[in-house]
């Protein structure tokens, strides 16, 4: 046997597996792609902002929580306002004043003006005018009667403040009365609804310390730079405080500016690496 033919037995006797595999079973070459996202811009530093708005809503909730507890006290002594006021246990007064005339607005002298329960009583002068001082304070009934005519009884709030030396300013116990002859007696006038007043100046007051105490809770959140929205809606109710508006409005025009800088939104944004494909 020739070296040729020893050679060609044996490449017949090699493995199939020496052999190149066909082109399917090849394995498959995979090509990577790179995206490149550009980085945020970059995140501006802390501003004294947050912190302004802060104090000033520490300012209206203190505000606010001194006027609401002044309407409580307020509220509580318009419950014995219909008794009048005192000061320092001395009883308070105040003078009424007006005219008197017929039904066809003749002037009628000599009629008799008292304070039912009261020793106090004047008469009307030739021009049916009168002035009565020291009425005591409070709810009171002014008694108008002369004879031949009919007796009025008039229910009205006696107000301490006011005298008649304050007449050619705003006089507010000035009374005039017009009387029908005949006789009897009708009642007219009436109190003031103090139980009504009481009411609703109790409820504002509490309304008014509650929406003190949230801007409270918000000052403390803009301070800290967390709860934006806690800190708005704290600013939002300071407006109601009445005594703290201008400083909630300020506190919301801030919050505003530097909404931001809250709920860690001025944190560190690490670099974006290449996303990959």
């Amino acid at each position: 046997m020739t070296n040729n033919e020893k050679e060609m037995e044996k490449m017949e006797e090699k493995p199939d597996s020496a052999q190149k595999p066909p082109a399917y079973e090849r394995p498959m070459e995979i090509h990577h792609h790179y995206y490149y996202e550009p980085p945020p811009p970059p995140v501006k530093g802390k501003s004294s902002k947050p912190s302004i708005a802060g104090a000033l809503l520490l300012i209206t909730a203190i505000l606010g929580i001194v006027g609401g507890m002044a309407l409580l006290s307020f509220g509580f002594v318009f419950g014995d306002m219909e008794e009048g006021f005192t000061f320092f246990g001395q009883e308070q007064n105040g003078d009424i004043t007006g005219t008197v005339v017929a039904k066809n607005g003749t002037p009628i002298a000599g009629v008799n003006i008292s304070i039912v329960g009261e020793p106090l009583s004047t008469k009307t002068d030739s021009d049916g005018n009168y002035i009565l001082c020291n009425v005591p304070s409070g709810n009171r009934k002014i008694m108008v009667e002369k004879e031949g005519y009919i007796t009025i009884i008039y229910k009205t709030f006696i107000d301490p403040s006011r005298h008649s030396r304050d007449k050619e300013e705003d006089f507010s116990n000035e009374y005039s009365f017009t009387m029908d002859t005949g006789s009897g007696v009708v009642e007219k006038g009436s109190y003031p609804p103090w139980d009504l007043i009481r009411s609703v100046t109790i409820v504002c007051g509490v309304l008014i310390v509650l929406f003190s105490i949230i801007a409270l809770i918000g000052a403390l959140q803009a301070f800290r730079r967390t709860g934006w929205g806690i800190a708005m809606t704290g600013a939002i109710l300071g407006l109601f405080t009445i005594l703290g508006t201008l400083f909630a409005l300020i506190a919301i025009f801030i919050l505003v500016l530097s909404k931001n800088e809250f709920n860690g939104s001025s944190q560190y944004n690490p670099p974006h690496e290449p996303r990959r494909g």
